[in-house]
């Protein structure tokens, strides 16, 4: 599931998207916005908006990971209802540290 956050003109100012939704066991949750947004909220209500469209689809569980050094998007995920699970796999061609992230979506969103 991809979806873009665009302002009342129609630029896209970020994107949330939820891979592999039919397979539980990796769901996994990404999302962007930009720079001269950021720190307005845009990306919390984005995630949690996607966190509800996929629970009414019948997702039971989002992960993902995030840069130790993104406190940005680790505020996201913590405001959206997301626990930390310890240190996660970089993507591929990352050097960086990672730390993972899960919510379990049971409706209460």
């Amino acid at each position: 599931m991809f979806f873009v956050i665009v302002d009342g003109d129609g630029e896209v100012l970020g994107r949330v998207n939820i891979s592999d939704i039919d397979r539980p066991e990796s769901t996994e949750l990404g999302f962007r916005v930009a720079e001269y947004v950021q720190g307005r909220g845009l990306a919390t209500q984005g995630v949690l908006t996607a966190l509800d469209i996929a629970a009414r689809r019948g997702v039971k569980m989002v992960k993902a990971r995030v840069s130790t050094a993104n406190l940005p998007s680790r505020r996201v995920l913590e405001h959206c209802g997301f626990d930390q699970t310890g240190q996660a796999e970089a993507p591929n061609g990352s050097s960086e540290t990672f730390v993972g992230y899960r919510t379990d979506l049971d409706g209460a969103l």
